[in-house]
């Protein structure tokens, strides 16, 4: 990124324009002022991906043409033009100055103005390798109103984007008005990013009196197998990289880099939620599967637990690593032992100082692979671990073998590996502990009890290897597996004292609310990480127990409430305040939250499912004591279902499920609710409890045929419920001989069946 000393961005109502400098009473100083003292590092940063985050746009910032290109995705249109000085996208008629220029390599994006003080980042990026016009979204369209077009919340800059291509960012949303005043100090990623506000440390340099504010103890150098000594270093390291090296949500106010506060380990979870390794981010083994920007990997690895950080591999101000090829690993992996064909299985091409990092000797190929994001951008696994071809096939998870030889099979390269390390002496790989226990949970009935997946989850936390990422992950996924051995290790994680194991054991817990006693956690309301406290008080919420007087619980919800207020431009933080207000049965501020969440983004099916359900509940509670009130509450619900459910989704055959059984509720509505549960049904042929809800109500609508295709499909996909249902269709429609033999399986399966005994009875006297 570029621009002057201080530059201070404002952004109104669609308008950017220059506010000029910032404001008297600011500490930092911009990245310019640092450059006569510390020419080395500044220069660094001059060529660094950082400060060119984002920039004015200029003929020397632009990478993309805009000399009259033009592009077409699907229905939408785009002409790139030049109009006097300004660089201007027309999208489907409409004309756009370019605010800013986002990123530069290996693809460009283009920031345009949209209501409300928002900037919004085009889906049509410029490819600075090949130097072409291109979609993020090339296999599907994207037109407005979609949750990926480019004006969607979802690619809005102020809230998605900002906090991590400036310095010192202030979103500046306003609920009343639904607009932001966004500012930050400078235009880039720049030194007090990093570092922190420059004032002071200028004024300690031009009176060399005192000591210097940004003094901090020397690092110790890496020591293989031993691990480091200043810890506390490396944390407030770790914990800087991750505030935008981290797929995360904030929940409380920054901290200066410089404060002292951030080198405690809560200090970063102070400030922001981790994502844990779910699979909609990571693969079941721990692999990248979304953008996840690194720290959720890092700290999977062995290097994260022997104190191995971000600057051991990376110059700081360039980014760049610090020496080529297999050299950069060597600094701490004697190459005598690693960098040979013994340990590689290929032959050596490269060698020591290669710098193709494409070879098959490149460490980074095997225990770094990449993987493509935004179409072209190719990024690295972080968690240096050890090939499993095995263990990725049965969970579907990318095996970095058949990247290279694509018609061999995960047995043949594991027989492959294990060939060269017993031809060196070498025992059998490792393990991964983690990745085993995922693989049981997946493949465990959900009967629960003492199993052997329950086994591989307890030996996962056993393992000194196990990080405190993946404890904290494999807890959370529990949640599926309601067993007395669940419960307990839950409850162990619960008491361990690392936050991630703590919250993935509270979110199991609340995924048991109803099956289990309401857990004590006030405790947690005290716990030095906020990460903790934040996920205490919703878990208590989902409980509907806690005395919220008391003073620890009572400051503990006000934290909570302001966590969720630090995200008020976000549909899920109302979302998460709405819940709360309803468990606190203050259902009018629940209402205002659940509207404040769908008129902030209506294009998602599941806001709009949430306000569906509780509205339901609402007319439920009304239902023999206001009628009116009772009618009024069912419009509404139906009206949200409705919009939940006809928008494409992946939620879709989910929230028409839920309008189906909503609609039944009301025995007029029964032919509707049929049909709409047969949608539900045929959008997801393997769900067996959808195929049999619907054909109960074709059932009972006296639709014999309908009823009994769908009740079979669901006997098919395993359920008995449905097995049942057949039988009764068929005494209702006189087909006792087939009732008979129905009914007889489901004796001979169960003898002692009471209902199936005298429905036996009955059918044998109507034969």
């Amino acid at each position: 990124m570029k621009g002057g000393s201080w530059a201070r961005i404002a952004l109104l109502l669609g308008f950017v324009s220059i506010a000029g400098c910032a404001s008297p009473e600011s500490n930092y100083v911009g990245s310019a002022a640092c450059a006569s003292c510390h020419e080395g590092a500044y220069g660094d940063w001059m060529q660094s991906d950082h400060r060119r985050a984002i920039e004015i746009p200029t003929n020397q910032s632009v990478e993309g043409d805009f000399s009259g290109a033009t592009f077409t995705h699907f229905e939408d249109s785009y002409s790139f033009i030049r109009s006097d000085s300004a660089f201007v996208v027309v999208a489907n008629g409409d004309s756009l100055e370019v605010a800013y220029t986002f990123g530069h390599f290996p693809l460009q994006q283009y920031l345009l103005p949209a209501h409300g003080g928002r900037l919004q980042a085009l889906t049509v990026a410029w490819n600075t390798e090949k130097g072409e016009w291109y979609s993020l979204y090339p296999d599907e369209p994207t037109p407005p109103g979609d949750l990926l077009h480019w004006n969607s919340p979802n690619l809005n800059w102020n809230y998605m984007c900002a906090d991590c291509h400036s310095t010192a960012l202030k979103r500046g949303y306003d609920v009343a008005t639904d607009s932001y005043d966004t500012t930050f100090e400078e235009l880039s990623v720049g030194c007090e990013a990093c570092h922190g506000p420059g004032a002071s440390h200028v004024e300690w340099a031009d009176s060399k009196k005192g000591s210097d504010p940004y003094q901090s103890a020397p690092k110790t150098e890496v020591v293989p197998g031993v691990g480091r000594a200043s810890t506390v270093e490396l944390t407030k390291e770790l914990n800087m990289c991750a505030s935008c090296h981290s797929r995360r949500v904030e929940i409380g106010p920054g901290l200066n880099a410089n404060d002292s506060e951030r080198v405690h380990p809560a200090a970063f979870l102070d400030r922001y939620s981790p994502s844990l390794l779910e699979d909609s981010l990571y693969f079941g083994d721990g692999q990248i599967r979304d953008e996840v920007y690194v720290y959720g990997s890092f700290l999977q690895s062995k290097m994260a637990q022997v104190g191995v950080t971000c600057s051991d591999c990376h110059n700081v101000h360039t980014g760049k690593i610090k020496l080529p090829g297999n050299a950069l690993c060597a600094s701490c992996h004697a190459p005598e032992v690693y960098d040979v064909e013994s340990h590689s299985g290929h032959a050596s091409v490269r060698g020591l100082e290669g710098g193709d990092l494409a070879s098959p000797t490149a460490c980074v190929t095997c225990h770094m692979p990449e993987r493509t994001y935004m179409g072209i951008d190719e990024r690295r696994d972080h968690r240096f671990a050890i090939p499993d071809p095995l263990l990725s096939a049965r969970l579907s998870s990318p095996d970095v073998c058949s990247s290279c030889h694509p018609t061999r099979s995960a047995t043949w390269a594991d027989t492959q590996i294990e060939g060269w390390r017993t031809s060196s002496g070498k025992p059998r790989a490792r393990r991964n502990a983690y990745g085993l226990a995922v693989v049981s949970l997946a493949e465990q009935l959900p009967s629960g009890g003492t199993t052997p997946s329950m086994d591989a989850v307890e030996k996962a936390f056993a393992d000194s290897l196990t990080s405190s990422i993946q404890k904290g992950s494999l807890a959370a996924r529990l949640a599926a597996r309601p067993s007395p051995e669940a419960v307990r290790m839950v409850m162990m994680s619960l008491s361990s004292k690392d936050p991630f194991q703590q919250v993935g054991a509270l979110r199991a817990l609340s995924a048991w609310a109803g099956l289990l006693p309401a857990p004590d956690l006030t405790s947690l309301f005290q716990d030095p990480s906020q990460w903790v406290r934040l996920e205490a008080v919703s878990t208590s919420l989902t409980f509907g127990q806690t005395d919220w007087t008391e003073r620890a619980s009572s400051t503990a919800l006000q934290a909570y409430v302001a966590s969720q207020r630090v995200n008020s431009d976000r549909p899920e933080a109302h979302l998460n305040l709405a819940r709360m207000f309803e468990s606190l049965g203050n259902l009018k501020e629940a209402e205002s939250e659940f509207q404040l969440a769908v008129s902030i983004d209506s294009t998602r099916s599941e806001m709009w499912l949430e306000v569906a359900l509780f509205q339901g509940r609402r007319a439920g509670a009304l239902k023999l004591t206001d009628p009116a009130g009772y009618k009024t509450f069912r419009q509404q619900a139906e009206f949200s279902f409705g919009k939940a459910a006809f928008k494409p989704g992946p939620i879709r055959s989910d929230a028409l499920y839920m309008f189906g059984l909503f609609l039944a509720d009301d025995k007029t509505r029964l032919p509707d609710a049929a049909a709409v549960l047969a949608e539900s049904a045929r959008l997801d042929s393997n769900h067996p409890r959808k195929a049999y809800n619907a054909g109960l109500a074709y059932q009972q609508l006296g639709n014999e045929a309908k009823a009994e295709g769908l009740l079979r499909s669901a006997w098919a996909l395993g359920s008995e419920d449905a097995r049942e249902a057949l039988v009764i269709l068929f005494m209702q429609n006189n087909r006792w001989s087939e009732a008979k033999a129905l009914n007889q399986e489901i004796l001979d399966a169960d003898p002692a069946n009471t209902e199936a005994n005298e429905r036996g009875a009955f059918i044998q006297s109507n034969l």
